[in-house]
Order: structure tokens, then sequence, then C-alpha cells
């Protein structure tokens, strides 16, 4: 590796098998990149990574190009994660495919820790992740879409729009598209407050 700034140029041909690419892309210290039980990492041109990222694959994991994750985040596939072409992550960001197995039939709560339920995990183009979002497994978020930070994201997310909470919901519409005909945003009759929600003329937070 050859240090730039903080960052380093990292070559695809010297990670571990399972892992392909560009030949170049930056990496910040104290990063994985890691593929176990056969599974594989594709990592699309311009890929910047920043410190302690943490990326692994037992099944198919995709990022797509010019896509930027920040500090302390991580992306783990055990079946699929496809990641679209300029997505922006914050700090603290977890997209995961999986969750622990939990059995709640019997006496007491039983959590596995060896079987997961799985479900790919689809995120769009132009989509921009919060600081400390959380991704579960199952989701599709659509193209050009905002998350809020701190939420959790556990349905679907329509493309063009922004959303925030745990669980995530719609704040409103992005895109020109989603103005009515007095210039609002479609689907927001007032402010939003500082919980997320829309507040009245006479609301104060």
């Amino acid at each position: 590796m050859r240090n730039v700034g903080r960052l380093a140029w990292w070559t695809v041909a010297t990670a571990r098998p399972g892992v392909s690419g560009p030949r170049r892309g930056l990496l910040g210290h104290s990063s994985t990149v890691r593929t176990a039980h056969g599974g594989t990492i594709r990592i699309g041109r311009r890929f910047v990574g920043d410190s302690r990222v943490f990326l692994s694959s037992r099944g198919e994991l995709v990022i797509g190009d010019d896509v930027f994750i920040n500090s302390d985040s991580r992306v783990i596939a055990h079946r699929s994660v496809v990641i679209g072409d300029r997505v922006l992550f914050g700090s603290h960001v977890s997209v995961l495919d999986h969750d622990h197995h939990v059995d709640d039939s019997g006496k007491r709560l039983d959590i596995s820790k060896s079987q997961f339920d799985i479900a790919p995990v689809r995120i769009g183009c132009d989509v921009w992740l919060g600081d400390k979002v959380t991704v579960v497994a199952g989701v599709t978020i659509g193209d050009n879409v905002i998350v809020g930070a701190n939420s959790v994201v556990t349905r679907d997310i329509e493309p063009w729009t922004l959303v925030a909470g745990a669980p995530a919901r719609v704040i409103r519409r992005l895109g020109p598209m989603a103005l009515g005909d007095d210039g609002a945003p479609v689907g927001m009759s007032g402010p939003v407050g500082s919980d997320g929600s829309e507040r009245g003329a006479g609301d104060a937070d």
C-alpha cells in the first residue's frame, strides 16, 4: 500500500481470493475486506473507504462505482448485498442481510448464535445513508433516497424519498415531481418537527 494522507492505495490483486474489481481504490487504516465459504466481493471504480471499514461476504457482495463508505461502517453479506453507484455512507453505518434466528415458542427466548434468518439487501444508485443508519435483511432501497441519521430501515423504500426514524418512515418526497401546485412538498401539510413528525402552524418543538 502507498499512503495518501489518512488513506492508502490498495490493490485488489493482493486481496484475499474472491475479491475483484479495478486495480486500485482508497481504503483507510485498520479496514478489512474478507471472504469466507466461497463468498465473493466485487468493488466498482473509484471506491473510497475510510478508517475501520469492514466488508465481509460468504455470499455475494457487490459495490458499484463512486461509492464512499465512511469510518467504522460495515457491510456483511451472508447471501447477497448489492449497492448501486454513487452511494454515500455516513460513519457507523451497518448493512446486513442476516439476523440471528429467534424462537419465542418455549419457556425462554432462544436467540441462536449459529442460525440466521437471511434475505437479500438491495441499495439503489444515488443514495445517502446518514450516520449510524442500520439497514436490515430483506430491504430494498430505491434510487435517489436519503436516510436520516440514526434510522433503522426495516422495510422497502421507494425512489426519491427522504426517510428517518426507528423504524424509518417517509418524511417527504424528493425531486421535482414531489412539489404540488403551491410549491410545497407533496405529502407534508406542515413543517417537520424535531422528532420528524409534521407540525401545524401553532405547534412548537
